[in-house]
């Protein structure tokens, strides 16, 4: 798993969705949603080592600053989505 600020991913692969994650879909096939409910921070996140290595370097390439965070965030898991049907899954 590799996270970013939910900020600094929609300004890199774009937005939509109800938490931006339409842009991050499209570019790698799935997304997951974390938030910390205490901090109010909320980060987007894909898996799998390939994936994260092109997440990272698609961030790094675009001159933002990194803010990236391997493996789990510091926030609970609240939604994944695969594009593969059927693979999509809430956790609340």
């Amino acid at each position: 798993m590799t996270a970013a600020p939910i900020d600094l991913v929609v300004s890199v692969f774009g937005g939509g969705g109800m938490k931006g994650e339409q842009g991050l879909e499209a570019a790698f096939g799935g997304s997951a949603y974390y938030r910390n409910e205490a901090t109010g921070e909320a980060y987007l996140a894909v898996w799998g080592a390939r994936n994260g290595s092109r997440f990272r370097r698609l961030l790094r390439e675009s001159g933002a600053i990194l803010q990236i965070v391997s493996g789990e965030p510091p926030a609970r898991l609240i939604w994944q989505n695969s594009s593969q049907k059927g693979h999509g899954s809430k956790v609340r």
